[in-house]
């Protein structure tokens, strides 16, 4: 399985835009958030509703990423996918079962609202 979490109160956003401009090859997916980028021409960024009934449901969650991924899968020749979606640290689990769903074909970057990280820092933690 190939996950990173950045983990934070805020700007993970504007740390996971950088890290997908440097990226090869991977798509920035805008999960249940809308922040606006300023990214060039060739790469490009994904927008999907969350719907509300992931909010709360752990399998409901799990199902919608699936099938994300799947559309990724289907769509894209896409490897990394930037999954800017400020999941809580309860969902973590949920998404490594999605990752290991797709292992070997895509390595996730997840966001990860974690208000016990202090202000103005973020943690990459590297999940294998």
């Amino acid at each position: 399985m190939y996950l990173t979490l950045v983990r934070g109160k805020s700007r993970k956003s504007q740390y996971m835009e950088l890290f997908h401009k440097g990226a090869n090859n991977s798509l920035f997916i805008q999960y249940g958030q809308d922040v606006p980028m300023l990214l060039p021409d060739r790469k490009e960024s994904w927008t999907i509703e969350r719907s509300k009934k992931t909010v709360n449901d752990s399998f409901e969650l799990e199902m919608e990423l699936n099938e994300v991924m799947s559309q990724v899968l289907s769509q894209t020749e896409y490897r990394y996918i930037f999954l800017y979606g400020n999941f809580e640290l309860g969902e973590v689990d949920v998404i490594k079962k999605v990752a290991l769903k797709v292992d070997g074909k895509l390595t996730i970057i997840a966001s990860i609202q974690d208000n016990t990280v202090l202000d103005g820092q973020i943690i990459i933690e590297e999940i294998r």
